[in-house]
């Protein structure tokens, strides 16, 4: 594909995703904000209990599959349709595991609505995996466009459904309600918007071909769900469900800049970089472009989010969520490092180093197992601080075993980014130094210390001639001037 017309549907891309991801994290986070409001954070707890049974679920049912007809060239109709047959075999055997397992599952926590409610939230299971070629193909094309109007449809749809519900007194089912009419949603539109539909064909050989590829993707998965599962069901075991809604509200806030920016870029720049997984000094280049597109992005982002945590959830969650506050600001510093040590794995994938994937995740997990293992007998915050030390150190490792695959050592990559890193700290520390006013409105405070941040972060990095800035700069100024040119703006 020549470099012009891949920039183009990268752009175009990153767009929708974009648009995608945080249309829907912002309708989503204002609907949170609503029915937390409402409901207490035992009830997000008792979710977030499950939640991890969900996580464990998915990536069974997808085994790495998506990623490997990404990765492969040349796919066929049977490929897609045995993967599709697949997913939904898996996914119906996940479910009935998990309805067997709710009264256990209630046991081990001492809660036992958990039956109940993990019955029925588990039909989630079944019911996303009808989607997941239909993604996978747009993904693969780069058809960002339709995926972003599913997602929008689908969180504005299941959030009135929540909202209403919590206002109906229907307690913690107003959460599963709304999980399971977001589901139905995705799945209905995405067989409106694709036009593949499987064929009734099964191809053992297919599945032997693509698992070549995916196993160790798979293995990488389950050892990734298994250990950020291990500090919500430890708090939701050894102290209360309350203290794991504490602690599940802060990594809503924590993910809405951090894991939605990694999925984005993710998303779009696996598809993209695949196209040139052969050309190592294209793929270096490209890829260094984005580390210091999502650094200059998410760095600030995260940053500020810590200086303004306590005003932010007081103000709009109320004072019963104030726990979570200091939760949000430790965890704010492992997470302006995630989507850099998530996306570097992309170049594993795409050079067909998945072994590489693996063995880093078995690095990773085992100092996980340390830190986590180190903090039981401290508490909450212990574990909060541990996961935050396991994300620095993760992004050291990945970064440097995959940037000498394609010839950009640690060193490079550290020093790309460090400009934003000193920029966006000094911009923090202004933004914090004004949260010491102790006699403004959180309302007010808070729009005087978000005012502050943008007024110094991007005059800063204009001063200091940030790579990153003087190219997010001329794609504003392109996009502005194309509108302009089709009618857009006046």
């Amino acid at each position: 594909m020549p470099t012009s017309s891949l920039k183009g549907k990268t752009v175009s891309g990153v767009t929708w995703a974009a648009v995608e991801k945080w249309g829907q994290q912002i309708i989503q986070f204002i609907i949170t904000i609503i029915i937390a409001r409402i409901l207490s954070p035992a009830d997000y707890g008792i979710v977030g209990i499950l939640t991890v049974f969900l996580m464990f679920s998915n990536v069974l049912i997808d085994s790495g599959f998506g990623a490997a007809l990404i990765q492969r060239k040349e796919v066929t109709e049977t490929d897609y349709s045995t993967v599709f047959y697949f997913n939904l075999f898996i996914s119906i055997a996940c479910y009935g595991l998990l309805y067997l397992a709710a009264p256990a599952i209630a046991r081990f926590f001492n809660e036992p609505q958990l039956v109940p409610i993990a019955r029925v939230l588990g039909t989630t299971i079944v019911i996303n995996s009808f989607a997941l070629i239909q993604m996978t193909i747009l993904q693969k094309r780069l058809e960002f466009k339709p995926q972003a109007y599913v997602a929008l449809a689908a969180v504005i749809v299941s959030g009135a459904v929540g909202v209403a519900m919590a206002y109906r007194g229907f307690g913690l089912w107003a959460l599963v309600g709304q999980s399971i009419v977001s589901a139905v949603v995705q799945a209905l539109l995405y067989w409106v918007f694709s036009a593949w539909r499987p064929l009734f064909v099964f191809s053992r050989t297919s599945i032997s071909s693509l698992f070549g590829f995916s196993s160790n993707l798979l293995a990488s998965s389950l050892l990734n769900v298994v250990f950020r599962s291990i500090i919500p069901v430890l708090i939701g075991k050894y102290y209360s469900t309350r203290d794991l809604g504490f602690y599940t509200q802060s990594k809503r806030f924590n993910d809405l800049p951090s894991v939605n920016t990694t999925l984005i870029v993710q998303k779009v720049s696996y598809a993209t970089l695949a196209t040139i997984q052969d050309d190592d000094a294209r793929l270096k280049a490209a890829y260094r472009r984005i580390i210091q597109s999502v650094a200059f992005i998410v760095f600030p982002a995260m940053l500020i989010l810590a200086a303004t945590a306590r005003p932010a959830i007081l103000l709009l969650l109320t004072a019963k969520w104030e726990p979570s506050v200091i939760y949000l600001q430790i965890l704010a510093f492992g997470g302006m490092l995630y989507p850099l040590h998530s996306i570097t794995l992309n170049i594993c994938q795409i050079k067909g180093r998945t072994d590489i994937f693996l063995k880093l995740e078995v690095a990773k997990k085992a100092i996980t197992l340390f830190f986590i293992l180190a903090a039981i007998p401290f508490g909450v915050l212990a574990f909060v601080i541990a996961e935050t030390i396991v994300s620095i150190i993760s992004y050291f490792l990945n970064a440097k075993y995959n940037g000498d695959l394609i010839d950009y050592p640690l060193k490079e990559q550290i020093a790309d980014i460090v400009p934003m890193f000193l920029i966006s700290i000094a911009t923090a520390a202004a933004v914090g130094a004004i949260g010491l006013i102790g006699t403004l409105p959180l309302a007010v405070l808070l729009a005087v210390q978000l005012s502050c941040a943008v007024a110094l972060y991007l005059p800063l990095s204009r001063l200091f001639k940030v790579p990153a800035f003087l190219e997010w700069h001329m794609l504003v100024r392109d996009r502005f001037a194309a509108l302009k040119r089709f009618g857009g703006l006046k």
